[in-house]
């Protein structure tokens, strides 16, 4: 079937319909859409987002100080690994421990890590 060019819409023939008008209008208003307002929604919604995110860091490196710990033991492996997608029967480099250590107001504390 043979198609027209949607440019003879816009142009002067006693054949054009007022429909055919409003639709080359609104067909040409969804692609500016699509070229501009999507990417600048898209920009306005990363922007938030990673501006959010910088706040969070900010807070957490206000709370984090930096200690020193000691081993107290380690701690027993879980029976079973809690993800199945590690568990592929090889053995993990890292082990908990129980440790204890100083908080900068001189409180002592013991946990696992």
């Amino acid at each position: 079937m043979h198609k027209t060019p949607v440019i003879w819409r816009w142009r002067h023939n006693p054949l054009r319909r007022g429909t055919d008008l409003v639709e080359a209008w609104v067909g040409l208003i969804a692609v500016l859409l699509m070229l501009v307002a999507a990417p600048a929604a898209g920009w306005a919604v990363g922007s938030l987002a990673h501006g959010a995110l910088r706040q969070t860091v900010r807070e957490q490196q206000q709370h984090r100080h930096l200690v020193t710990a000691t081993t107290v033991r380690l701690m027993p492996r879980p029976p079973m690994e809690p993800d199945p997608e590690t568990a592929s029967g090889h053995r993990p480099q890292h082990r908990r421990v129980l440790a204890n250590w100083t908080a900068p107001g001189g409180s002592t504390h013991t946990g696992a890590s």
